[in-house]
């Protein structure tokens, strides 16, 4: 079943992501809204957390392509 995020937009244009910024995500979930950051930047990283491990798991796949 396919996850969107729920206000990605929002949370972008609200967060003014900058390319080379820092950004915590402290609940990733599957990864949406750490993905929509991760796009946006070039030197910068966003880190992603959540407590439950099942899902960091699936946001570590999906998120693969920022891995670095």
């Amino acid at each position: 079943m396919p996850h969107y995020p729920v206000m990605a937009g929002e949370l972008i244009e609200y967060l003014m992501v900058q390319p080379g910024g820092t950004y915590l995500d402290a609940t990733a979930g599957l990864g949406g809204h750490t993905r929509r950051i991760a796009e946006r930047l070039t030197t910068g990283k966003v880190i992603a957390n959540d407590r439950d491990p099942q899902s960091l798991e699936m946001a570590r796949e999906k998120l693969a392509p920022w891995k670095n």
